[in-house]
């Protein structure tokens, strides 16, 4: 009689774990389906949207970038992104930065998401080389983290808010500094407030009291 009590006790704590296995896996392929679903663009709009991405922060917005004219890429409500540029222009120029400038610009993870109306946002992880291949003692590199937003105007992407957790982003946005999870958790909506609340002296100003 022991024995059938302590059989069936078992068959019990084993029909108990293997409930507890499948609800553990109905939630993570919930979850992926979820994300799957939050991320689902047409093929043609997401290797759009993710070109001018990539394009813009290798030419415009990385550190040590070339500083090319942004204006093709930017959405003409991008007023608080044309300011950024400008302060971390003045910030590069006046911690002494910019040169040399980026030789190698290497993708490391891409992701893109639809948002409401008409928006997608990207977000990259890449590396950034500069200076001379053949010469290891004087190149350098960053890997480092961008978010932006984008909107589609006359079956054209263009940038609308960008940020970063670069060297830069230190002085303009403290808290993204090397720091992945608070620029993924920064509420967008407050981006363009943010920036204009920006003061470039006072950074200017603590950057030559450094």
């Amino acid at each position: 009689m022991k024995k059938r009590w302590i059989f069936l006790l078992a068959l019990l704590g084993l029909g108990l774990v293997l409930a507890a296995v499948t609800m553990f896996a109905g939630v993570i392929a919930d979850k992926r389906a979820e994300r799957a679903e939050a991320t689902n663009m047409p093929a043609a709009e997401k290797a759009a949207v993710e070109e001018v991405a990539v394009d813009f922060i290798r030419s415009s917005f990385a550190e040590r970038s070339n500083q090319a004219d942004p204006e093709p890429y930017l959405a003409q409500e991008a007023s608080a992104l044309r300011r950024l540029l400008t302060i971390r222009q003045a910030i590069q120029v006046r911690r002494g930065e910019g040169n040399p400038s980026i030789t190698d610009f290497q993708v490391e993870d891409l992701l893109s998401k639809p948002l409401a109306g008409d928006r997608a946002e990207v977000q990259v992880r890449a590396t950034s080389y500069w200076g001379d291949p053949e010469m290891p003692e004087e190149r350098g590199g960053q890997e480092c983290h961008y978010r932006l937003e984008l909107v589609r105007r006359q079956d054209r992407w263009q940038v609308l808010k960008a940020l970063t957790d670069d060297t830069t982003a230190g002085f303009t946005h403290p808290d993204f500094f090397c720091n992945l999870k608070a620029l993924e958790a920064y509420d967008m909506t407050h981006y363009d407030q943010d920036i204009q609340d920006l003061d470039l002296e006072a950074i200017l100003a603590d950057l030559d009291g450094a």
